[in-house]
């Protein structure tokens, strides 16, 4: 017989929940780091620097595949014109997207790609990681894929226990890209 990697637990209704509130604790944690980090590193730069970084940005909203016609609008309406009109805590707020705009978007935040970059936005997917596995819905697959093809800033940025966060997109559309070749 073939060694599997498959493993079953048989949970009570009660632990379920217990562990699904455990999950969304720790992704939120790690999107709040996220959007921290990012208010406070976009607050730092010069007007002229963090006013064109933030039109490009801007510019890459016209491309994102909203489900929900209203999404864009909602987007356009809460982000200002300069990050710079705000206070840390508006800007966090602002940054922090699903907590206005909710699930479905593919995207949590809006976020520097990594701790050391200061040239570029994009909108992430962000991923709290105990373990060695990640568990990733139909909808943001889908909308990964969509992302990638329309050249959208896109990132799957996974906060792992201890180490901060790191950047999962390669890695994750590769396995995408050959899940739908074995499918056709």
């Amino acid at each position: 017989m073939e060694p599997s990697n498959v493993s079953a637990y048989k949970l009570t209704p009660e632990s379920r929940q217990k562990a699904d509130e455990r999950k969304r604790v720790r992704g939120e944690m790690a999107e709040v780091h996220l959007v921290f980090s990012t208010a406070s590193k976009l607050l730092s730069l010069g007007e002229q620097e963090r006013i064109s970084l933030w039109k490009g940005m801007q510019d890459q909203w016209k491309e994102i595949p909203f489900q929900k016609p209203n999404h864009r609008d909602a987007l356009i309406k809460n982000l200002p014109t300069d990050p710079g009109e705000l206070s840390a805590k508006e800007l966090v707020t602002k940054l922090h997207v699903a907590k206005y705009l909710g699930d479905g978007l593919g995207f949590d935040v809006i976020a520097f790609p990594n701790e050391h970059d200061k040239d570029s936005l994009v909108f992430a997917e962000v991923k709290s990681i105990k373990g060695d596995r990640i568990y990733i819905s139909e909808n943001e697959r889908v909308r990964a894929i969509q992302y990638s093809e329309k050249k959208i800033p896109w990132r799957l940025l996974a906060y792992i226990h201890g180490y901060g966060p790191k950047d999962l997109t390669e890695m994750v559309l590769e396995q995408f890209r050959k899940a739908d070749e074995k499918i056709l």
